[in-house]
This record gives C-alpha cells, sequence and structure tokens, in this order.
C-alpha cells in the first residue's frame, strides 16, 4: 500500500503497526475478507493518524513520558473493530439481557451482484429447507456427503466460497462442483414431492 515504511512518533512503520493490529484481531476471531482487510488497513491509518493528534507524550502526574506505539495499542483495536462493524449494517450492538452491550450479527445481505451467490428453490409446504437439503446429501455419494454438510454449515454462517474453500482446504472449483451436486439434488428432491 505505501511505496516506503513511514514512521510516526516511536512507531517506525504505521502501515505494519496497522497490519499486525489488523492480524491480532483476526486470530481472536474477527472474519476479514481480503478486500475489507485493505479498507481496514487504510481506515487504521487515519485513525492512527488521528490518535497522534490527541496522544500526549508526558502527563501530568506520571514520572516517565508514555510511547506512542503503546497508547495507539491500547485505542487502535478497538477503533478499528468500531469501523469494521460499521461497515457491516447487520452487525447490531444491543443491550443483552444481563444489561451489558453486545455484538449480534445477522446474516449478510445476498449480493444479486454476487458470483458467489446461492439460488434458493422455493420449499413447498409439505417439507422444509432443512428437510429438503437433508435428503439431498443423503442422496450424494457418502464421501460427498461430508462436505456437502459442511459447505451448508458453513454457509449458513455466513462465509462466502472463497472462505469455505479456504477452511475445507479445497480448490473453489471443487467447492463449486460439490455445490453444483448438492443443488441437482436439491432440485431432484423437490421434484419428488
Amino acid at each position: 500500500m505505501l511505496a516506503e515504511k513511514v514512521p510516526l512518533h516511536d512507531i517506525k512503520d504505521v502501515e505494519g503497526f496497522v497490519r499486525g493490529t489488523i492480524h491480532t484481531a483476526q486470530r481472536r476471531g474477527m472474519r476479514i475478507s481480503l478486500d475489507e482487510r485493505e479498507e481496514l488497513v487504510c481506515e487504521g491509518l487515519a485513525i492512527l493518524y488521528q490518535l497522534a493528534e490527541i496522544y500526549e507524550p508526558h502527563r501530568d502526574g506520571y514520572t516517565k513520558a508514555g510511547t506512542f506505539a503503546g497508547f495507539a495499542a491500547m485505542y487502535l483495536p478497538r477503533r478499528l473493530g468500531d469501523a469494521w462493524h460499521a461497515a457491516h449494517p447487520e452487525h447490531r450492538y444491543v443491550t443483552g439481557l444481563d444489561g451489558k452491550r453486545i455484538w449480534e450479527y445477522d446474516p449478510p445481505p445476498t449480493s444479486l451482484d454476487d458470483d458467489e451467490r446461492v439460488f434458493e428453490v422455493p420449499a413447498r409446504e409439505e417439507a422444509s429447507e432443512d428437510d429438503q437439503v437433508e435428503a439431498a446429501i443423503t442422496s450424494l455419494e457418502p464421501f460427498e456427503q461430508i462436505g456437502a454438510r459442511s459447505l451448508v454449515k458453513l454457509h449458513e454462517q455466513g462465509f462466502g466460497m472463497n472462505d469455505i474453500a479456504a477452511m475445507m482446504n479445497c480448490s473453489r472449483e471443487q467447492l463449486k462442483r460439490v455445490r453444483i451436486r448438492l443443488g441437482q439434488a436439491v432440485l431432484d428432491s423437490v421434484s419428488a414431492t
């Protein structure tokens, strides 16, 4: 992104500092796509410079001056998390039953322009959608059933095809073949009822 390392106060490489913060957030469970990661790096750089404006190297009552890296490490992760949540309308900050504020995650909206969308077949009233999917999975070969169940579960959790392929350690083409077989099995089970 940046052509060279850019220092800020005692941080020698601002981009590396932001990327490290994002990497730590990902290890703690934040699911970020490649596109989102680059946007968050840009957002993080802006936040880092905003923090530099309010940073006080030496505050009254302290014998030693603080470091900007320590100051930024305290505030940057939370502000990056806020920026990530703000970019996702399906993330809602609500009050829990115990009175504490928590994040709730609705399923992400499906884009009609998205190449990774899954086409759903309208379910008949007799069988639920889950029953149709389970019937479709059991009609597959035994070795395909494991992959199909994993694919359905990860898709229901809101993961895209690239993320699912990485988690299942397979190529997009292999995943696409399972998805096509699963879709055909769903169509067959619907037409059979």
